[in-house]
This record gives structure tokens, sequence and C-alpha cells, in this order.
């Protein structure tokens, strides 16, 4: 995924109804874009053939 720009990063704030400080955008492009970049890197399973399983045990199977 190619880096955001802080304008990019300003409109997506604005859409979401926050507020976008033109001297802060910098910064929170970077941070975002550092997000991503940590993100991109962490293997992701084939959860498409996985199916899902409960974390909790119904009282009867206890």
């Amino acid at each position: 995924m190619p880096d955001l720009t802080p304008e990019e990063v300003g409109s997506m704030l604005k859409s979401l109804g926050l507020p976008a400080y033109p001297p802060d955008l910098p910064e929170i492009a970077h941070r975002v874009n550092a997000i991503n970049e940590a993100l991109s890197a962490l293997t992701h399973q084939d959860l498409d053939s996985t199916e899902p399983q409960s974390v909790f045990w119904l009282q009867e199977e206890a």
C-alpha cells in the first residue's frame, strides 16, 4: 500500500467528522503510514478454509 499523504489523511479525518489541524497532519500521516507498514509485515493465515470455533463452552459441555 502506498504511503498516505498529509492531505489524504486530512480528507479521511474530515470525512469521519474528526478535527484535522493542518500543522499536525504530517505527523499523523507519518504515524498512520508506520502502523500500516507494521501491519503489512504480519503473516496472515488462510482463514477462508478455517471453520470458526467458539472459545466459550456451553454449561452442558463443561
